[in-house]
């Protein structure tokens, strides 16, 4: 392991000479052979079943030897290529733990090379070859699970690479939906092939389309129920997660008849648990039917992915409404229940892409139940997380929805910071912190998607000069980039669109620029940091320009105003205004770099 340093320097010395000779090649390929024996497994020192510290402390120095594997790589993509596809040439005639490396070998090396669209190019055909010969082996069906799963990890990320062979998609589907992948007998191996299977049925969907009326059939009896109340485990939440991916790429018929099959027989379940409220937790087995009835809206949730932005649904998207439907209506009973909440938030975030606006008519008394309930501040961040997706989403056709809204949400999350004092480094001030990002973004998205008139209507405009207090706060007070940056950019939108009294806009108009030219000299405000310079100082160039847009000689004078109390000049001032005119917001914000650095120096 003492090596791993003087490796690595010495790879990345030849990299640095940019062409290398066969020689300096050769030590490289020399090298990898090397790293190829330092990763394998030996059975005798390896508990696969009882892994403990001396297996944590190996697959730590595998992972260390693989960044040196994926370096050589990148600087001879096609030789180590190459040198992979020799080794699982072979694949069916060496020792477990020989096939084992070498399946790892295929995978780190897509790993080193998946950003460079020419090493990418160059090394496709060896890619194509090796998927070949391990989709045409027998290695699938090895009885060691480290094999046949690396095996799965490896169909996934380079399934592209037989995206035209229809025989090998086959044969690659073949081995995910039996014994091997899907409805392997052990549960957790079960549920690692259910998540790879369905990673594969998405990037595969348009090539498995041919094949969905074949595939639904092996699978229906691993989720078929034959009339009874279904039990969802992880496993079987993926498979039905696969499934909905491919059938959303379907006809609208086809999509509406698998959504009758697989949808319409869950909604059927929950009707019967909440016609006798069978979900309300009890000592005895509560618990359980209540774990059953999210399991229900979960796999809903599962199935509607590949339903989501499509066109031509109405049919099927009424079946999935039902589910929300029968959801929210038992929510009356269940505001208390933690993870019932999160079960239809998560569902709720769901249907807006699948419904995008006809989420409206279930946004209101979704929003009135969960802002009706006590609950802490993570549960909270996570209701606001569903605001925030509504808004970005459909913008102004949710106005009336948040305008009902805005206010409880406001007042709740005030309530939530004046609950006094918390202790440092605490998990109650990560949580505020938290929650003070969120709402920052909150604000920034409304007054961003067109939702700004919300602030000035009858029922929210007392809380404005509250909110402006709390808007300047993130401006000076908190030390985050993003809360800044999303501040500024709030004020920013305030002056742009301001539909409140005249006489209060001057002051909010001199209150901005000041700050504008007050937060850069701020001792905390750090002119060498790269995310607060291209952040915060960006957000204020655009500030500049926006106000300049909006104001024009009022701004101009303002701004003079402020200069003059740093002791600028009026030849700096005509530099200062000259640049912020030329209308480039990058170029401006150099400027404002040198500018605030020099200020910062000279005092």
């Amino acid at each position: 392991e003492c090596c791993i340093p003087s490796a690595g320097l010495y790879i990345n010395k030849l990299k640095a000479m940019g062409t290398l000779s066969e020689p300096h090649q050769k030590s490289l390929m020399d090298l990898a052979q090397i790293l190829r024996k330092k990763m394998t497994y030996y059975e005798e020192e390896y508990d696969f079943a009882n892994k403990g510290e001396p297996e944590e402390l190996f697959d730590q120095f595998r992972k260390n030897i693989g960044k040196l594997f994926k370096n050589i790589a990148r600087v001879l993509p096609e030789r180590m290529a190459g040198f992979v596809k020799e080794h699982i040439a072979n694949i069916a005639n060496v020792p477990t733990f020989d096939i084992e490396v070498n399946l790892h070998m295929v995978y780190i090396l897509g790993e080193a090379i998946h950003s460079n669209e020419v090493q990418i190019k160059a090394t496709t055909p060896y890619f194509q070859d090796i998927m070949r010969i391990l989709i045409t082996s027998q290695v699938a069906s090895h009885p060691h699970n480290a094999i046949s799963y690396v095996f799965f990890q490896n169909v996934v990320r380079y399934c592209k690479c037989i995206a035209r062979d229809s025989q090998l998609i086959t044969q690659a589907l073949a081995t995910f939906c039996d014994v091997r992948g899907v409805m392997h007998p052990r549960s957790s191996e079960r549920q690692l092939r259910s998540y790879l299977f369905a990673r594969f049925c998405k990037q595969m969907r348009s090539r498995l389309r041919p094949l969905l009326g074949e595939i639904i059939t092996t699978l229906l009896p691993i989720i078929s129920t034959n009339g009874q109340v279904p039990n969802f485990d992880d496993a079987k939440l993926k498979i039905y997660e696969a499934i909905g991916l491919l059938v959303g790429n379907a006809q609208p018929e086809v999509r509406l008849n698998y959504t009758q099959m697989f949808v319409a027989p869950l909604n059927k379940h929950m009707l019967d648990m909440a016609s006798k409220k069978l979900y309300i937790p009890d000592p005895h087995q509560g618990v359980t039917r209540l774990k059953q009835f999210c399991q229900f809206i979960e796999a809903a949730r599962s199935f509607s992915k590949g339903f989501a932005f499509k066109a031509n649904q109405a049919e099927s998207n009424a079946i999935f409404a039902q589910t929300l439907q029968i959801a929210l209506e038992a929510m009356k009973d269940l505001k208390g229940e933690e993870s019932y909440r999160s079960t239809v938030i998560t569902y709720l975030h769901s249907m807006v892409m699948c419904f995008s606006d006809g989420i409206l008519p279930f946004a209101t008394p979704a929003l009135q139940l969960l802002l009706s309930t006590d609950c802490g501040i993570m549960d909270f961040i996570k209701i606001l997380e569903f605001v925030q997706q509504i808004i970005c989403r459909l913008q102004d056709k949710v106005i009336d929805v948040i305008n009902a809204v805005f206010l409880p949400i406001i007042e709740r999350i005030m309530a939530m910071f004046n609950k006094g004092p918390v202790t440092e480094q605490s998990e109650e001030e990560r949580e505020r912190n938290e929650l003070l990002k969120v709402y920052y973004h909150f604000l920034f998205a409304v007054t961003h998607n067109k939702l700004i008139k919300i602030l000035f209507t009858p029922e929210n405009n007392g809380a404005l000069d509250r909110l402006i207090a709390t808007i300047r706060d993130g401006v000076m007070y908190f030390k985050d980039p993003q809360v800044q940056k999303n501040s500024i950019g709030i004020y920013r939108d305030l002056i742009s669109d301001w539909q409140g009294p005249p006489d209060k806009f001057d002051g909010l108009l001199q209150e901005v620029i000041g700050l504008l030219i007050k937060l850069p000299l701020d001792n905390r405000f750090n002119l060498d940091d790269a995310q607060t310079v291209n952040m915060v100082l960006m957000e204020i160039s655009h500030a500049h320009h926006t106000i300049l847009k909006k104001c024009g000689a009022q701004f101009e004078q303002y701004l003079a105003r402020s200069l003059r109390s740093l002791c600028c000049d009026d030849a700096l001032i005509a530099q200062y205004v000259s640049h912020m005119k030329a209308g480039k917001v990058a170029a401006f914000k150099t400027f404002l770099r040198r500018f605030f650095a020099a200020k910062k120096g000279a005092t």
